[in-house]
């Protein structure tokens, strides 16, 4: 609801003096609403700058959790050396290891045969002695009858089974054929018989039985593997292994779990530009030339987590215990710097302190990131609760503002009303007195002889 400014049309000589007074009253009237209208855009401000300021905190807290779950999982790394024959990548390994890959005699392939016999006409040459047909697909047995005796008809009514292969037709120079293809790949049984059990056409093979699928077969650490897939996750623990080709004994691929430098370096950067960018949010809202957030109670509390973070010291005694001895430096401005070449010199036998001090998501240094949820939260984060406050704010005020617009209208409606009576009467007495001014001079005129106006004449 807005207010909509009327227009004073009056017929008196004061109809001017009358629109001044109807308009200078609505601005008077209008003034609380002003003031309701600019503290309302103060408060849908002040959520949008928390909504920024929520996903930049947030962002921080995943960098530091990161690093506590580097710090619990030693920053371990999964590594193949031949990855154009065995591809690796992490799956919760949790410790240490190496593993020889040797003997990949077979990778895992899907089961596909051909039918025997082409057709001139996939749509209507017959394809079954009475249309009685089984199916044997991973080691089940599906009889049916088709209802479209054709190539198409078979086609479909394989498709139709859900038992765990695919039906297509290919056409070549010899004819149509059939191909089933098993929808996984292992060895497995894919065969087809037409009038199955007690017609003559029994025992003739209706596809052909030239490729059956075939397992991965490997040896790991000398022990024979099999499995279906080329794409195994259970051989080693917490590690992927995907096959991509076969070798011969020797040398064997190694794969090796062990704890990967550039894992921790790289969170300690992303770090660093979290906790900067985080560092330039807050600095909005603080100081001569802060915004709306000048001493809200989240920034003041962030500001106090970020200072925590900054120097925070490990409990533990060794050669890591705190974020400069991992080459992170803090300048005046309160901005973090990461000196990789630092934290690259730092010596093998310092790692596993550095493991320490990080911790987990919830211990050590990584565990700071609660504090950090605890304002983030998307759920139940203190700047969501603020955010659910001024929301709040914001409809109480829209229904101030709604009401007084309202109560404005009214007024400006009823004094218009009002005027305009009072124009229509002053316009009355304005007619009134030039007719009685007519009369006067009338008289004079036929008494004297002469007009006696105010003019003199």
């Amino acid at each position: 609801m807005s207010i909509a400014p009327l227009t004073f049309s009056g017929v008196s000589s004061y109809s001017q003096d009358f629109q001044s007074i109807l308009t200078r009253a609505v601005k008077i009237a209008s003034l609380p609403l002003q003031m309701l209208q600019n503290s309302d855009t103060d408060t849908i401000s002040r959520k949008s700058l928390l909504g920024t300021m929520q996903a930049t905190v947030g962002d921080l807290a995943t960098a530091i959790s990161g690093l506590g779950t580097v710090g619990s999982t030693g920053g371990l790394g999964v590594s193949s050396s031949d990855s154009s024959k065995v591809a690796v990548s992490m799956n919760g390994a949790t410790s240490a290891g190496s593993y020889s890959i040797s003997n990949i005699t077979s990778l895992a392939s899907a089961a596909s045969e051909l039918s025997n016999n082409g057709y001139q006409d996939p749509a209507a040459t017959p394809v079954s002695l009475n249309g009685s047909m089984e199916l044997v697909a991973g080691g089940h047995t599906y009889d049916f009858t088709l209802t479209n005796n054709s190539l198409n008809g078979l086609r479909d009514q394989i498709n139709s089974l859900n038992a765990g292969v695919s039906a297509s037709i290919i056409t070549t120079d010899a004819g149509s054929f059939l191909t089933v293809t098993a929808n996984n790949t292992g060895a497995t049984t894919v065969s087809l018989t037409d009038d199955p059990g007690t017609g003559t056409h029994t025992n003739v093979p209706w596809l052909t039985n030239t490729n059956q699928g075939s397992n991965a077969s490997f040896q790991l650490n000398g022990k024979p593997v099999t499995r279906s897939t080329n794409t195994i996750h259970d051989a080693i623990p917490g590690v992927t292994m995907t096959l991509l080709g076969t070798t011969a004994s020797t040398p064997p691929i190694t794969v090796g779990v062990a704890s990967d430098r550039t894992q921790i370096s790289t969170a300690l950067q992303t770090l660093v530009t979290k906790y900067n960018a985080a560092v330039n949010e807050m600095d909005k809202h603080s100081g001569p030339g802060a915004d709306l957030l000048l001493a809200d109670q989240s920034v003041l509390g962030i500001q106090s987590v970020l200072r925590q973070i900054s120097g925070y010291r490990g409990t533990a005694t060794g050669a890591v215990n705190s974020l400069t001895d991992l080459g992170i430096s803090l300048d005046t401005t309160g901005k973090m710097t990461f000196d990789a070449t630092a934290f690259s010199a730092l010596p093998d036998s310092a790692l596993a302190g550095a493991f320490t001090f990080l911790g987990s998501a919830i211990t050590g240094f990584g565990g700071l990131s609660s504090q950090l949820t605890a304002y983030s939260d998307p759920m139940n984060g203190l700047i969501n609760i603020e955010q659910a406050g001024l929301t709040q704010q914001d409809q109480r005020m829209q229904a101030q503002i709604a009401a007084t617009t309202q109560r404005i209208n009214l007024m400006q409606a009823s004094l218009q009303s009002k005027l305009a009576a009072a124009d229509a009467a002053l316009a009355q007495l304005d007619s009134q007195q030039q007719m009685l001014t007519a009369s006067i001079q009338s008289l004079n005129f036929s008494s004297y002889g002469t007009s006696t106006s105010s003019t003199g004449h």
